[in-house]
């Protein structure tokens, strides 16, 4: 009979080795957000006791068995990709009846880099404003389930001067938005009135950090949409 929970610590080791999350996706880890470069705000994802950004509920199916449940769970993880433009390799996929479990990635919001020179402006390039590795988790017993996201590993544009492109969830936007802050506060020193070049360059410093903050809201809310859409697959008039 095989031994479920070393089938666990078996998947556990093979879909989600984050461990030096810079080496292995190939990151420069001169852009790698190693702390928050100032104090850590409200935080949107949840940090679990370990100190790692972790989105965890338990999920109630009164009168379902862990078979259906399982059934319900696995349909999910293939309506979610299509729904949510998931990347997901099949290999990186696990199915069954006690966990389904998979690890891929998400791009998120379009963003426009414009490109100039001195003397005019050569174009413009478009990106996704973030991109998130991480791992999900669908632990399934007999009416009720676990479903757990984690290692959350982002990537944002680069931006100017200490800011960071690539960590940890929390940890990068927070540092992110703590140097642009302090690049900001720098320009206006002490200054009772802004020249006309420095007011302006404060005001693309303020949009930035405006755009950081409306890019973490919406990182955050794709996992919860994926939670909830988790929540109900027992639905009757349930549709992706």
């Amino acid at each position: 009979m095989c031994n479920f929970r070393l089938l666990l610590i078996s998947f556990t080791l093979f879909v989600c080795p984050f461990i030096g999350f810079g080496q292995q996706y190939g990151q420069n880890l001169q852009f790698t957000a190693f702390d928050t470069n100032g104090p850590m705000g409200e935080c949107l994802f949840p940090i679990n006791e370990k100190g790692e950004d972790e989105i965890k509920e338990v999920i109630l199916f009164p009168g379902k068995t862990a078979e259906e449940i399982s059934e319900q769970v696995q349909k999910w993880a293939y309506e979610i990709t299509d729904r949510y433009h998931l990347r997901i390799d099949d290999k990186d996929r696990y199915t069954g009846t006690d966990l389904v479990a998979f690890r891929g990635s998400v791009k998120l919001g379009l963003s426009v880099l414009s490109i100039d020179n001195a003397f005019a402006h050569i174009g413009d390039i478009a990106r996704y404003a973030s991109e998130i590795k991480f791992c999900c988790r669908v632990e399934i017993k007999n009416e009720k389930c676990r479903c757990i996201f984690n290692n959350f590993w982002t990537d944002r544009r680069t931006i100017r001067r200490e800011g960071k492109s690539n960590g940890p969830e929390n940890r990068l936007h927070w540092q992110r938005v703590n140097s642009l802050t302090k690049e900001r506060d720098a320009l206006i020193g002490g200054k009772v009135k802004l020249s006309k070049k420095t007011q302006e360059e404060v005001d693309a410093y303020n949009e930035q950090i405006r755009f950081e903050e409306e890019t973490y809201r919406m990182e955050y809310n794709v996992f919860s949409n994926m939670l909830n859409d988790l929540k109900g697959i027992f639905i009757d008039n349930y549709d992706f």
